[in-house]
């Protein structure tokens, strides 16, 4: 199984750094993670390249989680999106799932719930790549 490709978005370096410290300490060898503590940068990163999974914090300046939430399931429809956010009301979980959204994690973080959210996602993306794998082989059978 290849790795996944998974990119950490929050404008706090100290959040990046924890949520990047928690996912590698138990899944280094199935993920690729990048960072960006700067939205700006993080959208150019999602104009550019594709990722399976994403991080975003939703309180940011100048591009906040939804926007980058927004880019990142127009760029890859495939793309799971976990929002990570210490400021939520009803509205903003509402809209995070209709934009796409497959996770919602509050602040202050959690490790055994993010690990336990990435769990999921890997292994569901294993399920997909597997049932990819048997479609190509039964269309070449």
């Amino acid at each position: 199984m290849r790795k996944l490709q998974a990119l950490i978005v929050d404008d706090d370096p100290f959040m990046v750094r924890l949520i990047e410290t928690v996912i590698t300490r138990k899944f280094a060898d199935r993920i690729q993670l990048e960072t960006s503590s700067d939205p700006v940068a993080a959208l150019k990163l999602l104009e550019t390249r594709r990722y399976d999974l994403l991080f975003t914090d939703l309180e940011m300046p100048v591009i906040d989680g939804m926007q980058i939430l927004a880019a990142a399931r127009q760029r890859n429809a495939w793309t799971r999106v976990v929002v990570i956010t210490g400021h939520s009301t009803l509205d903003r979980v509402n809209t995070a799932l209709e934009l796409g959204a497959c996770d919602y994690i509050m602040k202050p973080l959690n490790p055994g719930v993010l690990q336990e959210v990435v769990e999921q996602h890997i292994t569901q993306q294993s399920r997909w790549q597997q049932a990819a794998r048997e479609t190509l082989q039964a269309a070449n059978a």
